[in-house]
């Protein structure tokens, strides 16, 4: 977070397999299509090198169909909720 309290990005289960998978040049077909960021992911040593930016969250007041079709829409299976007001 930074120090207006907003999610700056967020490290993965994906990001960390995707990151040696490229890294020992594994491009399996199911990996495919790369996203632009995926081409920095192999060279990454830090959290913020590595992270998913911007980070997908969901206010804490949303539905639970919201939170799946915001899930759907960017491709995420982790959804950090965050306050329904800003700051």
């Amino acid at each position: 977070m930074d120090d207006e309290k907003h999610v700056m990005g967020l490290v993965s289960e994906a990001d960390l397999v995707r990151k040696e998978e490229l890294r020992d040049g594994g491009f399996a077909p199911h990996t495919l299509p790369l996203r632009p960021d995926d081409l920095t992911k192999p060279a990454a040593a830090t959290a913020g090198e590595l992270m998913s930016v911007p980070a997908v969250t969901v206010r804490i007041d949303a539905t639970l169909p919201e939170a799946a079709r915001r899930m759907a829409r960017h491709g995420v299976k982790r959804l950090p909720v965050v306050d329904a007001q800003p700051g």
